[in-house]
């Protein structure tokens, strides 16, 4: 019986871009490492950060964004609801009135943020949302200051949004916002807690907090601050967060090599959770992050364990002046390919694929960690099945690669070089 093997040499990385389209009310995969539909069926979410979408874009220009992203082969885009200062959105309303949030909310606000949410559901998309940026619920970017809200206030306010749209089965709900949970010996868990039950109890009609939510009718995880340092692993919220019972999958945030290596580590976890590379280099930051900065960081991450991938450009995220030249962009042109790739495989093969390093028989390599250094890496990515009827290898910057090929099924071997710069 003939195996196939694919080794891919993917040093190359636009493509003309599938129309697969997204299925609502995700969850995790019985193995722990998965999403899937309700049909069982693996989803590879390939996600654009648009981080003020909900209140620096009009509606007409979200209309475009969101065709184009989907004519590009994106299947999710994130966002959060509010800017950081709950300051007014593009038309001049505002989510609340100060003080009194959030229990004072502006009904037109929050009617622009329905719209944004079915318009991306009329895409057959998917919606991760940020309910705030992480100075509602914890310190500042370097731990001073003091949360916006108390813990009563993030209760009520992840209470209004699960309720508000407890039938848009299309949202994956992101706590924090670049923050990590504790940090300088002050831990804000209770206030990200709070909010979660919140979005939870929102969603299942419960109007007060008694810490015991039911979690199973929403899906969540929480989007912490990179590293700033090294090569070693981390930027992961399984770092304190990874025993909550809210928390349905691991997010990580970091440079490339030490995002690799956080995502590996995190498949070896009990219990098992997914983990998702959620935010890393953008598409032109500080001009030195090119389109191969980005390939490699995706795919490094993904044959590392993560379940998907979302992609950012510097002009887009914050979507400011000349925002609609960056769309076109080479990395998000080539994001599609890495989704392209796992279509290759049938449902079970990508249910049952695993990272494994140990499959190479050369030296893995490492990325350049040090600030805002991007292009160098040599490194080699190995995934394969558990099955060993199938493996796949990047490698970055195009040297040799060995396999072990006793762990790997036997028989015919058919190998395959893929360009993810183009498909081919």
């Amino acid at each position: 019986m003939k195996r196939m093997i694919f080794l891919l040499a993917l040093l190359l990385c636009p493509l003309s871009v599938s129309t697969a389209t997204a299925a609502p009310n995700l969850k995790i995969s019985s193995n722990g490492h998965f999403l899937v539909n309700t049909n069982g069926e693996h989803v590879f979410l390939v996600c654009e950060t648009g981080w003020d979408l909900a209140f620096d874009v009009n509606r007409e220009d979200t209309a475009w964004y969101l065709d184009y992203r989907k004519a590009q082969g994106f299947n999710a885009v994130t966002f959060k609801t509010v800017d950081e200062q709950g300051g007014a959105n593009i038309y001049g309303d505002r989510p609340w009135t100060t003080p009194g949030y959030p229990q004072s909310s502006h009904e037109a606000y929050w009617q622009h943020v329905d719209w944004l949410l079915d318009a991306i559901a009329e895409r057959q998309m998917y919606a991760i949302v940020l309910p705030t940026w992480g100075d509602y619920v914890a310190a500042g970017y370097t731990c001073t200051g003091e949360p916006i809200f108390n813990e009563t206030e993030s209760y009520d306010f992840g209470r209004f949004l699960g309720n508000r749209y407890r039938n848009k089965n299309h949202i994956i709900w992101m706590m924090g916002g670049d923050r990590k949970p504790m940090c300088s010996g002050r831990d804000f868990r209770p206030l990200i807690r709070a909010m979660a039950e919140g979005v939870a109890d929102g969603t299942n009609g419960v109007n007060q907090k008694n810490n015991s939510a039911d979690y199973s009718t929403t899906l969540m995880s929480y989007h912490t601050r990179k590293n700033l340092t090294g090569c070693e692993a981390g930027g992961s919220s399984s770092q304190w967060l990874h025993d909550e019972p809210w928390l349905d999958f691991n997010s990580v945030q970091e440079n490339a090599e030490p995002a690799a290596r956080q995502i590996y580590a995190d498949w070896a976890l009990t219990p098992a959770k997914p983990t998702y590379f959620f935010e890393g280099r953008y598409e032109g930051h500080n001009a030195t992050v090119d389109a191969w900065a980005c390939r490699y960081q995706a795919y490094q991450a993904v044959f590392s364990g993560s379940f998907g991938h979302t992609f950012g450009r510097e002009s887009v995220i914050g979507f400011a002046p000349g925002w609609k030249d960056g769309v076109a962009d080479p990395a998000a042109r080539e994001m599609i390919h890495l989704n392209a790739l796992m279509d290759i495989l049938t449902n079970d093969q990508r249910l049952d694929r695993i990272p494994d390093q140990t499959l190479l028989s050369v030296a893995v390599g490492q990325s350049n960690c040090e600030s805002n250094t991007y292009g160098n890496t040599d490194r080699l990515t190995a995934t394969r099945a558990a099955a060993g009827d199938y493996a796949m290898v990047y490698s970055s910057n195009g040297r040799d690669i060995g396999v072990k090929m006793g762990l790997l099924a036997s028989g015919t071997v058919d190998a395959y070089w893929y360009n993810p710069r183009n498909g081919r």
